[in-house]
């Protein structure tokens, strides 16, 4: 493909809107652009807390604004980092580096469907109500912490509530049960002994990654019907199908956005 050298700014202009949508797949790369999207040396590691990441989607499921982004030409010969994969390239054509908009990006990401796995995942919990106004119960998981943080606070778990949370996923995979912590998150990525976020009540069926439900909702091509019913296939559970309707009309306003 033959690099248009002014893209993504054309006739001159500085400023350019880009849907959510198309912006986030061109910073994981998933999709051929005119060029990369890449991290230049300068900027620092992923820094923000879990309840910063929950909030910055908190704010996309209402609709909100999120902020402008800044990106500039990177030479030929420069040494940048893949927004996705975090790996260290030069730059051998035309690539745009972001150099504000870093953490926002990041966190966006961790959420997205194709995206590469990471010390991050993001569960929306459709057997919750979102809480203060949010629409949706939204919950992280880290490597360090594989069963996640507190529900409102986003603060760290109880080491009472640790051991309660390893004691629930040892009954339901006792194959695991000589495995630390630590390792049951990158072990276990992307299957379905994946830890969930610990909550009361041992109820941890209605927990899906967020980027699982958007590869769903873009795999039933935005029918609300068939994305009703391969969401329920994928969980354990029933959700409540007003909830699963609000999620489908909260994924489509932001691949509006």
């Amino acid at each position: 493909m033959s690099t248009n050298n002014t893209w993504p700014f054309t006739d001159g202009k500085k400023v350019r809107g880009m849907n959510l949508s198309e912006y986030l797949a061109w910073a994981e790369g998933t999709e051929q652009h005119e060029k990369k999207l890449l991290l230049p040396p300068i900027q620092r590691g992923f820094v923000w807390k879990p309840k910063q990441i929950v909030d910055l989607w908190d704010s996309l499921f209402r609709g909100m604004p999120i902020g402008s982004l800044m990106v500039s030409k990177l030479s030929d010969g420069q040494e940048a980092n893949d927004l996705s994969t975090k790996k260290t390239e030069r730059v051998t054509d035309s690539a745009m580096g972001l150099l504000d908009g870093q953490q926002r990006t990041l966190a966006m990401l961790i959420g997205w469907p194709s995206s590469t796995p990471n010390q991050h995942c993001l569960w929306i919990d459709l057997g919750e109500k979102g809480h203060a106004g949010s629409p949706f119960e939204l919950r992280l998981t880290t490597q360090a912490q594989p069963f996640g943080f507190q529900r409102i606070t986003q603060g760290r778990l109880s080491r009472h509530e640790r051991k309660e949370a390893r004691k629930i996923y040892d009954n339901l995979h006792s194959s695991s049960e000589l495995i630390p912590d630590y390792e049951l998150f990158t072990r276990y990525s992307n299957t379905d002994q994946h830890p969930r976020p610990w909550k009361a009540g041992n109820k941890p069926d209605l927990f899906i990654q967020l980027k699982d439900a958007w590869s769903i909702f873009k795999d039933t091509q935005h029918n609300e019907l068939e994305f009703s019913k391969a969401l329920k296939a994928h969980l354990k559970n029933t959700p409540e199908n007003a909830l699963l309707s609000k999620l489908y009309k909260a994924f489509t306003r932001i691949e509006l956005l």
